[in-house]
């Protein structure tokens, strides 16, 4: 029986902060990075700061994939102190096959207040 070698599990965070990041209808990169042939394992978005913005979604993924992690939401649920899951990973757990950079897709109409974390892990084989 061959033994798995190589295997981690990994978790990395950032911060949208509207009043660094701005709040126009875009795909803002994170500067966080998912490696080639990981599997996303979970992901929570905790609110500091309600955002704020009419009719707005914002969505948690990455180019290509903008709710891979995060669907569309309506800017009502993202209040102050929620937590969102998101994407319900343990039952369709994501495989990132190239190497991607999260990112936060604002849509539908710009911010104009808030803050969030988010958080996730994932596991990373560097034998794939």
């Amino acid at each position: 029986m061959a033994k798995a070698t190589g295997v981690s599990t990994k978790t990395i965070s950032f911060v949208y902060d509207f009043t660094v990041n701005t709040g126009a209808i875009s795909t803002i990169q994170m500067g966080v990075w998912i490696p080639a042939g990981s599997v996303v394992q979970f992901g929570v978005a905790q609110v500091v700061t309600a955002l704020v913005g009419a009719t707005a979604t914002i969505a948690i993924g990455w180019t290509g994939n903008t709710g891979a992690l995060v669907a569309a939401t309506a800017v009502a649920s993202w209040s102050d102190d929620a937590v969102l899951e998101g994407v319900d990973l343990i039952v369709a757990m994501v495989k990132v096959t190239a190497i991607q950079q999260l990112a936060v897709t604002i849509a539908t109409a710009e911010l104009t207040a808030g803050r969030f974390f988010y958080t996730c892990q994932y596991i990373e084989y560097s034998e794939v």
